[in-house]
């Protein structure tokens, strides 16, 4: 390339030049007639040398440039001076692709002859800023503090986020590296082992916690990856998500979690202790009155011992509505076929659903999906479903679990006779049941455990005419927590 006008005695070296530099490379008539192309042109635009040959120029337009960017080019070149910039042209197949261009005039006699164009191909660099440029606006907009380190650890970039969060600001961060932020809380085996993940390629995720300039800590969920070209690692992106205060939320729930725990036991016991002795009066009332002969007696004992054990089982589901309604905290990731099977065989074995004798041809089917909660309340969940399709179910019953098609979440359904449409909103009330041995917590535990995970539940028919629970999910866990931590 070059910034000066030629005449015909040092054309032919630039042209050598410009030939092993790969560039394309075109000359024209002063009128624009195009009177010689290279192979890099034909390469680049697709046209053969024959084909572009007595054109001009206009064979390449894309429409993308107006009429002055145009005249502008020609008047530039035409005063004899040299005209360079960045042009959009479009190869023969109707593609685009951008160019870096150097028009020069050619000069005989101090009369310009000719024009000699130079167009170096920077499509994949134009295309790299234009991706640049997007992660530069996602990662000042993220929300999370981000820092960009070179190999050795020497800080290059630091988002808004990270100066809003950490107290430094760009200036004071770029050129240190990220022990400016060691609070001393980690030893140098974190460290050792974080530097040996990333460094072999991989990404590092993990909890560290940080000291701000102020001198304050704050916890950060931190990811950081490897910035590769070529294959070659360059660098390293750094995101850091503040959960100090997710943190102490999380704390303070499970405190209130287990205040609630201690609160149901206790009141538990302090229930259970007087039915304890009414039952013991009276099996030693029913004893005496069957020595007695006194059969009415007899009878109206054991209605009495029927209303006892309900208590005790009202008790049960009531403590149990006080322990799985509370929060899940940490939720895991879980397979739905495990935790459905487990549920299943835990049904089965309970002593009062004797699967063996009243539904002996009751079976499952499961469609594996993860989910993401706590393993055992959703077991507990799906006990109390399958307690209900057995209760209400025929002693074939069948009963499915899967994935809900289109949206996140899960399905449990039955072939039973399935829930009346006007009763379907008041099956999850406290106390709702159509059975006279049930206490009516079962389906409102199902629902206490569906809330805590911030899952919505709903009741409809079944493909094969029973019940159907579906399970949303609402929102995100996560971003519940997140939330009520950015809040």
């Amino acid at each position: 390339m070059t910034e000066t006008r030629l005449d015909e005695d040092n054309l032919h070296l630039f042209l050598e030049t410009a030939e092993a530099a790969g560039h394309s490379i075109y000359i024209t008539s002063v009128d624009g007639t195009i009177e010689y192309v290279n192979p890099a042109f034909e390469e680049i635009t697709g046209f053969s040398e024959s084909e572009a040959v007595g054109q001009t120029p206009r064979i390449l337009k894309s429409g993308e440039h107006d009429r002055t960017f145009y005249e502008e080019l020609w008047e530039t070149i035409l005063s004899g001076e040299v005209w360079r910039d960045e042009i959009v042209n479009k190869r023969r197949n109707g593609t685009r692709y951008v160019a870096d261009q150097t028009i020069a005039p050619i000069e005989e006699g101090g009369e310009v002859t000719r024009f000699v164009a130079v167009n170096v191909d920077i499509t994949r660099r134009k295309a790299r800023e234009r991706q640049l440029e997007r992660f530069r606006n996602a990662v000042e907009h993220a929300g999370h503090g981000v820092l960009i380190t070179d190999t050795q650890g020497t800080i290059q970039y630091v988002n808004s986020a990270f100066e809003e969060t950490t107290g430094y600001s760009a200036a004071e961060a770029i050129g240190e590296d990220p022990s400016l932020l060691n609070s001393g809380e980690h030893d140098e085996e974190t460290f050792r082992e974080l530097w040996e993940t990333i460094l072999s390629g991989e990404v590092w995720q993990g909890e560290l916690v940080n000291q701000r300039k102020d001198g304050s800590r704050y916890v950060v969920d931190q990811t950081i990856s490897p910035l590769t070209e070529n294959g070659t690692i360059e660098g390293f992106v750094a995101i850091n998500r503040d959960v100090t205060r997710l943190k102490k939320y999380r704390r303070e729930i499970e405190k209130q979690n287990e205040r609630l725990a201690e609160y149901g036991q206790t009141v538990a016991h302090d229930l259970r202790n007087p039915l304890g002795v009414l039952k013991s009066e009276l099996e030693a009332l029913q004893a005496e009155a069957t020595a007695a002969g006194g059969d009415s007696l007899v009878q109206r004992c054991e209605n009495v011992t029927d209303i006892a054990e309900q208590m005790e089982s009202l008790i049960d589901d009531l403590l149990a509505m006080a322990e799985q309604g509370q929060l899940v905290v940490d939720p895991a990731q879980i397979s739905l076929q495990a935790v459905a099977d487990a549920a299943w065989e835990q049904t089965a074995a309970a002593e009062t659903t004797p699967w063996e004798v009243d539904h002996p041809e009751a079976t499952l089917t499961v469609q594996e999906t993860e989910l993401t909660a706590d393993p055992d309340r959703v077991t507990q969940l799906l006990v109390n479903l399958f307690r209900n399709a057995h209760e209400h179910g025929p002693e074939s019953v069948s009963v499915r679990v899967g994935p809900l098609d289109f949206e996140r979440g899960f399905y449990v359904e039955d072939d039973g006779p399935g829930i009346p449409e006007d009763q379907r909103e008041a099956v999850f009330e406290r106390g709702m049941t159509t059975s006279e041995e049930g206490t009516g917590f079962g389906l409102s535990i199902v629902d206490q455990i569906a809330r805590s995970h911030g899952w919505e539940v709903t009741v409809t028919e079944g493909t094969e005419g029973g019940a159907r629970f579906e399970f949303r999910a609402e929102s995100d866990h996560a971003a519940v927590l997140q939330t009520i931590d950015t809040a």
